[in-house]
């Protein structure tokens, strides 16, 4: 496989961007999994452990999960809920904390959204809702209604 050439840019890194342009053209659709490492070196003619920086960065980016023992897989989308917001607000991407991680069960690569209108802040998964501005009466108090959202379909885990 021919890669672009970007200078400046490493070998991983350019394998990280070709698997993601792949995937954004459709060739591995979410929830499939990727080839093997074994067979992604011969593809692209570099070391396992060039392909393996190159699934940490896509894992980085949020394209893709991955676990011990098993290829790497697409993620798939995360249906989006919406977040009603009246008044000024303010909001801010930063990663999570790893309490946040696990009570969001947030994957790695995936910021969240930290809101703040008035008194209220609320913390939430940035795949996981849209902002949608509400319109606001002058005697409306800033406020930020939040969905109640399902939990995220695991690998291997049924969903009741």
């Amino acid at each position: 496989m021919r890669l672009k050439k970007v200078s400046g840019t490493t070998m991983y890194r350019r394998i990280a961007i070709d698997i993601a342009e792949r995937i954004t053209e459709g060739e591995f659709s979410p929830g499939t999994e990727l080839p093997s490492e074994n067979d992604l070196a011969q593809e692209y003619d570099a070391s396992r452990d060039t392909i393996r920086d190159a699934m940490t960065e896509l894992r980085s980016m949020g394209i893709i999960n991955s676990e011990r023992g098993r290829r790497s897989q697409v993620r798939a989308a995360t249906p989006q809920g919406e977040i009603a917001v009246t008044g000024p607000v303010r909001i801010a991407a930063r990663m999570p904390t790893f309490p946040e991680r696990e009570q969001h069960d947030v994957p790695d690569g995936v910021p969240m959204l930290v809101i703040q209108a008035g008194e209220d802040t609320v913390v939430v998964p940035a795949d996981a809702f849209v902002i949608c501005p509400q319109p606001s009466g002058s005697a409306t108090k800033p406020k930020v209604a939040v969905p109640e959202r399902q939990p995220r379909a695991r690998r291997g885990v049924r969903q009741p």
